[in-house]
């Protein structure tokens, strides 16, 4: 309890979270210098194991100089608040449609792996994937079993990657996957597989059976790459020759 704390603050600190502790206290000693108002948010871990989140609010009061230092504030428990916070950041970086990751947080994964790229020259290789004839589906079946094809193809993809790859909707029926620590002859491997699972499983749709292929282009991390916009400009361009070659295929640049 709030109280038991007060009583014993040596226990006050063996009750915060490691990730929090340092940074609370370094917090604490600056605002006992400065007597401020002390307002922050920490984690607290329970008797019982259990996290909570709670705002800490108080005012260090010194009456006499040497006297011990005063705090009179209050705890408040804002548990809910930061769920409901934390998940709504999650929220902001998925596609809506998919569950996969948008174009803003896909594109902040491949600048964070192309920066490790540059900084130790870890490999890694990139896809850019997009549905043959999408736009057939959605005109003659319409956008809802457009939409059904487009959840079945990224639970498709999502179920043959690694943990470490990442994978988004980069817009309509265009999808992305980085995939770190592979050569290029890995990424071909996985995109021949891929194109091949994706045209044995249709998508279900009631009782009706919607049969679609992808294609797909390939490229790996070069020396000098600029930014995300080369990489994608690259595998762009692989896509491109796939879709002329008549699709269901992959190209390498």
């Amino acid at each position: 309890s709030g109280e038991s704390i007060v009583e014993d603050s040596n226990r006050f600190w063996r009750l915060m979270h490691p990730d929090d502790l340092t940074r609370l206290q370094q917090e604490t000693w600056k605002t006992t210098l400065s007597r401020d108002h002390f307002e922050t948010e920490a984690r607290v871990i329970t008797p019982s194991g259990r996290t909570r989140w709670i705002q800490f609010s108080s005012l260090p009061n010194a009456p006499d100089p040497g006297q011990p230092i005063v705090w009179s504030g209050f705890m408040l428990d804002v548990t809910e608040r930061k769920l409901m916070e934390e998940e709504v950041k999650r929220l902001a970086t998925l596609d809506s449609l998919t569950g996969i990751a948008n174009r803003r947080r896909f594109l902040e994964q491949l600048e964070g792996e192309l920066e490790r790229f540059r900084r130790t020259g870890a490999v890694a290789s990139f896809l850019m994937i997009d549905l043959d004839s999408f736009k057939r589906i959605n005109d003659s079946e319409g956008h809802a079993v457009g939409d059904v094809v487009l959840k079945h193809f990224a639970d498709l993809v999502r179920q043959n990657l690694r943990q470490l790859d990442a994978f988004g909707r980069i817009g309509g029926e265009e999808f992305a996957v980085l995939l770190p620590q592979t050569r290029l002859a890995g990424a071909i491997e996985l995109a021949a597989r891929l194109c091949q699972i994706v045209a044995s499983s249709p998508a279900a749709s009631g009782e009706r059976s919607i049969a679609f292929t992808a294609s797909m282009g390939v490229t790996e991390f070069q020396p000098g790459e600029s930014g995300p916009e080369s990489v994608m400009a690259r595998a762009d361009a692989a896509l491109y020759r796939a879709k002329q070659g008549g699709r269901n295929k992959v190209v390498v640049y």
